[in-house]
């Protein structure tokens, strides 16, 4: 009778990232398979190129708004690509982003903005028939100005573009440039099922080295399509989806919300 004996295990480690914030994980993609498609969906078909070209536009947007390191932005909106650029431009530059859950009501989302600091909303109306514009102004607290002036509907996003023409395209650069491993990439808040939603602070060095490991070990490979039905304003759509895709030079295709079933006959 053989034996196999006590052996342990051949364990396979991931291999360490030779990046350690977002922008220069995009870059590196962008460098080294530009010609990959990076992220399609309904209004955009965008390879790691052009993506990385559009976020250092919607970065020099956010200059010309008076937006720097250490600044909050907040995204109220469902997946989508501009979802995507807007998150990955405050990355770029050292804006932390605050995602907000798209099915909570005003009083919610007040909330999580107030105890943010966000000085600027970025939403999309219409979806789920809610107009995430008017709950933003109507709701703002009275011990501050409302939101409502720095907000960003989606119809305003050309309005937005138009005025990163003007900002000296250097200042971004060299912004992006000083991001680092302890810069702070976001606040996510949770649920709140146990209370009052707690807010719970992720660095560039975090995310990109658990999602790194992470996205190794699931198998993600380049030239894979993920297809992201979790919600970005969850870290399962965004860190786990997102920018596991950028990290494994997958291709992110959002969806912002699930069809129906269709009934039985």
């Amino acid at each position: 009778m053989s034996s196999t004996g006590s052996r342990r295990p051949t364990v396979t480690r991931p291999r360490i990232p030779d990046v350690e914030t977002v922008p220069s994980a995009l870059r590196r993609t962008a460098d080294l398979h530009g010609d990959v498609e990076a992220v399609v969906d309904r209004d955009a078909r965008l390879t790691y190129v052009q993506l990385r070209r559009e976020v250092e536009d919607v970065s020099a947007a956010l200059f010309a708004r008076d937006l720097r390191s250490g600044d909050v932005v907040a995204i109220w909106a469902p997946n989508w690509s501009r979802w995507a650029l807007t998150a990955l431009a405050c990355m770029n530059v050292g804006i932390t982003l605050v995602p907000v859950n798209t099915r909570y009501k005003a009083e919610e989302a007040d909330a999580v903005l107030e105890r943010s600091g966000a000085s600027m909303v970025f939403v999309e109306d219409g979806f789920l028939g809610v107009d995430y514009s008017s709950m933003v102004m109507s709701n703002a607290s009275s011990t501050r100005p409302p939101r409502s002036s720095r907000s960003a509907p989606s119809n305003a996003w050309g309005s937005l573009l138009a005025a990163a023409g003007d900002v000296d395209r250097a200042a971004v650069e060299s912004a992006s440039g000083l991001v680092a491993p302890g810069t702070r990439t976001q606040v996510m808040f949770t649920s709140g099922t146990t209370g009052a939603a707690k807010a719970v602070p992720l660095t560039h060095g975090q995310a990109v080295g658990l999602y790194s490991a992470y996205s190794a070990n699931l198998g993600l490979r380049a030239g894979d399509r993920y297809i992201l039905v979790n919600p970005f304003f969850h870290s399962f759509g965004l860190l786990a989806g997102l920018l596991s895709c950028i990290l494994r030079v997958a291709t992110a295709i959002p969806v912002p919300r699930l069809a129906r079933p269709m009934s039985s006959p």
